[in-house]
């Protein structure tokens, strides 16, 4: 059965159970009655004749709809379980396979729907099998997306039973789904495809496993698509003023052609997103920025602009529609390249933009940079040609190592290299202080003190003191701390952290992981425990990267 025809027959079971009568307090009634009046607006403002006799039940029965949706905001953990938790003294995977799911993207409010897989090891206690369907079925029924859906299910099983270890993985297709200009590409490769930030991206290719990918990308070269990511130009004689206006870095000293790491600051010191900006040698800056966070950073950056049009200044946004955005990552990129381009690359250094030639194609912009540690550049191309190049660049596979990978190994290489995640390493209730990213804070900003949350920031700083820190965190008991697993001290078993990211590192054959910490308990060396449940392991405070960084730096 197609996914198309999964969402049809969803939508009809869901049209069924509709048309049920049921009986309607009052509250609820007024609820529906306003929520009838919106989509009455709505059918208005598309252009409808609300009055037309198959419209007329409409709006009444969009808010029926709507809320039997969004349902889960109803429910709660404790009723859902309703005690159905059993002391069994059970040490093997419990995994259950194919709990159907539909659910509203928050985004467009369009259905996805899919199939979700949990396996957890019980700790002493297990779960009835039904309470895991209704577990998924309350998170997604409400407004959602697929990463933090993921979550919410996970977290709900470790409060529900603390397991020793727990996994959720959710198959689901989305009507809404954006796709890159790779997307043929990665399907006639074999490519086995995920939502993130609202695309639908690679997770990994059929021909080789996800550690064969980070071990080939740490000794060759691979191609990833970050298509899916926000790129920009900001425009005008004040576009680098008003970027300092809302991210801690020193864009003005930047020379041509260069750039660095930033982030863009709320009003508490948090971190609304990561990142990078260059300034180029024509009118413009250009910035690349997370593809997770594009529907709130884009209204952020248009309004702010606006605001500044408004007191008389020249900024303007110029979103790059249309672009394809590919990054070449590992020691081989340089052979790769080399005889394709029209310009040295020897002349371009870490954090240096240039506009030229790939493989023949013209107007396009190579940044020397990457999320893998490792040497690398991504490239910004006409969408309309970015197949072409990376068909050309496959094309080189006889005398260069050059595969194609996908998101799950550029996470653990990221992870190896020491770089946040957003979302998982850091957000808005995290400061630059606190993430252990002081860098993206420019020197002559720390004396101006004329961005988001600069008072919180510079305190940190100058106090040399938080509340929390980011470390690494490495084990060699074979148990890879995960997302959410608590941190404990050894001696009084008090929580200090929890772990924001793990793995099981390919390249050094053990577990690494990020995760925040009490400041008195971040320095490198100290011993602390992650606490699985039934089991604990131990872990060690470790310097970050895990895996040397090969950047080619100017020296």
């Amino acid at each position: 059965m197609s996914s198309n025809e999964g969402s049809v027959n969803a939508l009809e079971e869901i049209a069924k159970k509709l048309d049920l009568k049921e009986d309607i307090n009052q509250e609820k009634k007024s609820t529906l009655d306003d929520m009838a009046d919106c989509y009455k607006s709505i059918i208005k403002h598309v252009g409808e004749d609300g009055e037309r006799q198959g419209l007329l039940k409409t709006p009444m029965r969009a808010a029926k709809a709507m809320l039997y949706f969004t349902k889960g905001y109803e429910e709660n953990l404790d009723n859902i379980i309703n005690e159905a938790v059993f002391d069994e003294d059970h040490d093997e995977v419990v995994i259950v396979k194919d709990i159907e799911m539909f659910s509203l993207c928050e985004h467009h409010l369009v259905p996805f729907n899919g199939h979700v897989h949990i396996g957890y090891l019980p700790n002493k206690k297990v779960i009835g099998l039904s309470k895991l369907a209704r577990i998924v079925e309350m998170y997604s029924r409400r407004l959602q997306v697929q990463e933090r859906l993921t979550k919410e299910i996970a977290t709900a099983i470790m409060q529900a039973v603390q397991p020793a270890g727990v996994a959720v993985v959710i198959e689901a297709k989305s009507n809404s789904n954006k796709v890159t200009c790779l997307n043929d590409l990665h399907k006639i490769n074999g490519a086995k495809m995920v939502t993130s930030g609202g695309y639908e991206m690679p997770s990994q290719y059929s021909d080789h496993s996800v550690t064969d990918s980070v071990l080939h990308t740490r000794k060759a070269v691979s191609i990833f698509d970050i298509s899916n990511m926000l790129q920009t130009h900001i425009k005008g004689k004040d576009c680098t003023s008003f970027i300092e206006s809302l991210a801690p870095s020193d864009v003005n000293a930047l020379n041509n052609n260069t750039g660095t790491l930033s982030v863009f600051t709320n009003e508490k010191g948090g971190i609304e997103d990561d990142l990078m900006v260059f300034k180029t040698d024509k009118d413009h800056l250009y910035m690349t920025s997370n593809a997770g966070r594009a529907e709130k950073t884009l209204p952020y950056l248009l309004s702010n602009a606006e605001r500044w049009r408004s007191n008389g200044k020249d900024v303007e946004i110029e979103v790059l529609q249309d672009r394809g955005f590919i990054s070449c990552q590992g020691p081989k990129m340089v052979d790769l390249l080399k005889d394709e381009i029209n310009f040295d690359l020897n002349t371009l250094f870490f954090m240096g933009t240039i506009v030229g030639s790939v493989f023949g194609i013209d107007n396009c912009r190579i940044t020397r940079c990457g999320y893998t540690g490792e040497d690398g550049v991504e490239i910004s191309v006409d969408g309309a040609k970015a197949q072409l190049l990376v068909e050309r660049m496959l094309a080189k596979q006889k005398s260069v190592d050059v595969r194609l990978a996908g998101l799950e190994a550029r996470d653990i290489l990221r992870l190896e290299a020491g770089l946040c995640l957003y979302g998982n390493d850091i957000n808005e209730g995290t400061t630059p202080v606190e993430a252990s990213i002081e860098f993206v804070i420019g020197d002559k900003r720390r004396q101006n003190l004329n961005f988001p949350g600069a008072d919180k920031i510079i305190k940190q700083l100058e106090e040399n003191k938080c509340p929390k820190k980011r470390v690494g965190i490495v084990s060699n008991s074979g148990l890879s701390p995960k997302s959410h697993i608590p941190i404990t001290d050894p001696m009084d078993k008090a929580v200090v952290g929890f772990v924001t990211s793990g793995v099981q590192s390919p390249t050094l054959n053990s577990s690494i992981g990020m995760a925040y910490v009490d400041f008195w308990d971040a320095k490198i060396g100290r011993k602390l425990v992650a606490d699985f449940g039934k089991e604990t392991t131990p872990i060690i405070v470790s310097e970050m990267p895990f895996v040397k960084t090969n950047y080619y730096l100017l020296k």
